[in-house]
């Protein structure tokens, strides 16, 4: 696959969050899209060489059914950080790209500092919600923006 077409896929459809996952923070990069399209996910997965989990969703209301991959392994985001530095955005994704991938780098940074520390365990879930309000932040900034009238 090539790696431009890939991070312009991901710049239209891909979603850069840091959520909560039992008590703790952690980043994660998802797409969904239609299921009739799962063969360009599997593709995705195999480009970037990750263990991505691929799962199927029912449709809701009228919608279609989706597929979504979704990568949560810091080794399996670093590689994907390693592409989008290669084929920066140009759109506005690249101010949620870059607060997510400083939560990445963080959490590889302190990947095994917090190993039978509470305490440290707790900072390192605090620093990480405050990346997923600043993203939180900046997606609803976007949206709103998005419906302001043309001056």
């Amino acid at each position: 696959m090539n790696r431009d077409w890939l991070a312009g896929f991901i710049e239209g459809e891909g979603c850069f969050g840091v959520y909560l996952h039992g008590q703790y923070y952690q980043p994660e990069f998802t797409i969904n899209i239609r299921d009739d399209d799962a063969m360009i996910l599997e593709e995705i997965r195999e480009t970037l060489h990750c263990k991505a989990k691929i799962s199927y969703r029912k449709p809701k209301g009228r919608s279609m059914p989706q597929v979504q991959l979704m990568v949560r392994g810091i080794n399996d985001l670093l590689k994907l950080i390693t592409v989008l530095n290669e084929n920066p955005f140009i759109g506005k994704k690249r101010p949620q790209y870059n607060i997510w991938k400083e939560a990445v780098l963080f959490c590889k940074t302190n990947m095994f500092t917090t190993q039978g520390r509470p305490e440290k365990r707790k900072r390192k879930s605090e620093q990480l919600k405050r990346y997923a309000d600043r993203l939180k932040e900046l997606k609803t900034y976007n949206n709103c923006k998005r419906h302001e009238p043309p001056i």
